[in-house]
């Protein structure tokens, strides 16, 4: 949730001063609310056409040396994100948190910096913190605040090197970076929800895979080739780590803990269709872990290997206006996980958005989706049996888990975007067999501010 800062409520912000990490955060906190407004004053007196709120960023053009700093060949990023939950009903108890993540980013083109024609170095840096109000209070699998998780920590969210060849058809990336987290199964426009099971990507790609997403990163390489306009294919090897989840290796780039490889592969296609061009997107993927991995339902057995396949797609249905970028999309996500290994066999979702949905308000939108993940059958069977051998008779134990979400997209500015929501949880307590949890409503607030 976004806060109005004063001298007093920074005060109480602040947590005891032996809370170093807390300490740290918050001042960096104050600290970037008190250098924008330094640089406010500076970015309208360069250029009086265009107020505070009309900028693409928040702290503007930095008096010039932003501008001076892409001509060089360098181009930063910064971004806070901030994601509020209370359940007032339902879950295992009432309350409310706040997740919270702070982003920084850096491109160098090193064709401007060294000649390198297509050559890009990306650099990300990432902070969490907060806590998980899906963990505390309603007690679900699929967390309501997607920013949520990865160690809680700061970490190098990406260290790699792109080059693009051939006229920018083939795309090839190595380095440190997330698998899933910049091209395999990503659909940004699914972050305009809150839900994990939503943004950005399908939940259980990671969730039953060696995988990692942002602002998790692994060692690995990707290859990219568009096939044609519209047409392209992509696949990679990546190291699976599951000690790059922990909070002590937020800036260990150590392999100590890797378990196999990871080797996506996707096939895509962007669309236009009809003579008003509707956008649209299509992805066909799969995946091989290599690692060696417990049964789902029998520890003692393991296996060598694991898989998953992933339908994605997004397409726009009819526009609100005739060449404007307002419009309704249908989106529609389908996975299947390795049943032996799995907790979580597949997973389906779907919607619609509604992009400017009043042509004085082009840059909101609406949002309306639903996300379902069955357990295991074999797991779900295992649990049943032992709740009955502890004496406990019929406890009707849900199957599955299902989220349903609705919310608007607030443009207040460019820069500063506010997506108040509502998700409803059903069967909140299918993955912890606690059959007695009441379906939740949960209030959310997504604030999201672009420096």
């Amino acid at each position: 949730m976004s806060k109005v800062f004063s001298n007093r409520s920074a005060t109480r912000a602040c947590p005891r001063q032996d809370d170093f990490t807390a300490l740290r955060r918050c001042f960096a906190g104050i600290g970037i609310v008190v250098l924008s407004l330094f640089l406010v004053p500076q970015v309208n007196g360069q250029d009086s056409s265009t107020s505070w709120f009309d900028q693409s960023t928040m702290t503007g053009d930095w008096n010039g040396a932003r501008t001076a700093l892409k001509d060089a060949g360098i181009t930063v990023h910064g971004f806070y994100w901030d994601e509020f939950a209370a359940n007032p009903i339902g879950g295992k108890q009432q309350g409310h948190s706040n997740a919270q993540q702070f982003g920084l980013l850096a491109d160098f083109d090193m064709g401007k910096i060294a000649g390198l024609t297509g050559g890009t170095i990306h650099l990300a840096l990432s902070d969490r913190w907060g806590a998980s109000d899906s963990a505390k209070y309603v007690g679900n699998a699929l967390e309501d605040q997607s920013n949520y998780g990865a160690g809680q920590n700061m970490r190098l969210a990406q260290l790699s090197y792109e080059q693009l060849l051939d006229e920018g058809k083939l795309d090839i990336q190595f380095g440190f970076m997330a698998d899933f987290g910049y091209s395999f199964g990503f659909t940004f426009l699914l972050c305009d929800f809150q839900n994990v099971g939503f943004c950005a990507h399908p939940f259980i790609l990671y969730r039953d895979s060696g995988a990692t997403a942002y602002p998790t990163a692994q060692w690995g390489a990707m290859v990219k080739y568009n096939l044609s306009s519209h047409w392209y294919v992509e696949t990679g090897a990546f190291e699976v780590n599951p000690n790059r989840l922990d909070r002590s290796y937020g800036f260990n780039l150590g392999w100590h803990g890797t378990t196999g490889k990871l080797f996506p592969v996707e096939l895509g296609l962007t669309t236009a269709l009809g003579p008003e061009a509707l956008p649209g997107h299509y992805k066909l993927g799969a995946y091989y872990d290599s690692s060696t991995v417990s049964d789902v339902a029998d520890l003692d057995i393991t296996h060598n290997g694991r898989y998953g396949v992933y339908f994605l797609a997004d397409q726009m249905i009819f526009h609100l206006a005739p060449g404007t970028s307002r419009g309704l999309i249908a989106f529609l996500q389908a996975t299947r996980s390795d049943y032996r290994t799995s907790p979580l066999p597949y997973s389906i979702n779907g919607g619609v958005i509604v992009q400017g949905p009043f042509a004085s308000r082009p840059s909101d939108y609406v949002t309306l989706g639903a996300v379902y993940e069955p357990l295991n059958r074999r797991l779900f069977n295992v649990q049943t049996e032992k709740l009955e051998s502890e004496g406990v008779i019929d406890p009707d134990l849900q199957q599955g888990e299902t989220d349903i979400e609705v919310g608007y997209g607030l443009s207040l500015t460019p820069w500063l975007m506010l997506n108040p929501n509502l998700q409803y949880m059903i069967h909140p307590g299918a993955f912890s067999y606690a059959p007695d949890r009441k379906n939740a409503l949960v209030v959310g607030l997504q604030t999201k501010i672009v420096f």
